[in-house]
């Protein structure tokens, strides 16, 4: 497909662009994992980059509904929306027990993969496992900042 108005800075002919949300909190990602996309499909599908309406009201409508609380609902109801457990066990098999147990023994896990959604996806899976834990990720890296 090719864009609407092409300004002079794009002089290949792929352009790669990507939309970020940096949230406080990972309670509501699958979520905004959800509407990230379709509000992504739709600002790339008008083929106009500098058009960034879409973008905006995306923004203020995220703004609006944490000002407003309806985030904190909406997790309680959602929050493993997008995570596959059924996936992480058949990936993993056997060693889904025993990244677990890694998980709640060893301080420290490194995880690796070239798709940042599906590592994302792989570590959420895994916490949610441990009852009570994505709603209190605030308080996971240091005791002092318990709440």
């Amino acid at each position: 497909a090719q864009l609407m108005n092409r300004p002079a800075d794009v002089t290949r002919s792929t352009v790669q662009k990507a939309v970020v949300v940096i949230a406080d909190s990972p309670q509501s990602f699958g979520m905004l994992r959800e509407r990230l996309s379709i509000v992504t499909q739709a600002w790339f599908a008008q083929r106009e980059f500098t058009d960034t309406e879409i973008l905006r009201r995306f923004q203020e409508s995220l703004a609006d509904e944490k000002a407003r609380g309806l985030v904190k609902e909406e997790t309680e109801r959602d929050q493993h929306l997008g995570m596959s457990l059924r996936e992480f066990i058949h990936e993993f098999k056997w060693q889904a027990l025993v990244l677990l147990k890694c998980c709640l023994l060893q301080p420290k896990m490194l995880f690796f993969g070239s798709r940042c959604d599906r590592l994302c996806m792989v570590q959420f899976s895994l916490i949610s496992l441990i009852p009570g834990l994505i709603r209190n990720l605030q308080d996971c890296a240091d005791p002092d900042l318990d709440s």
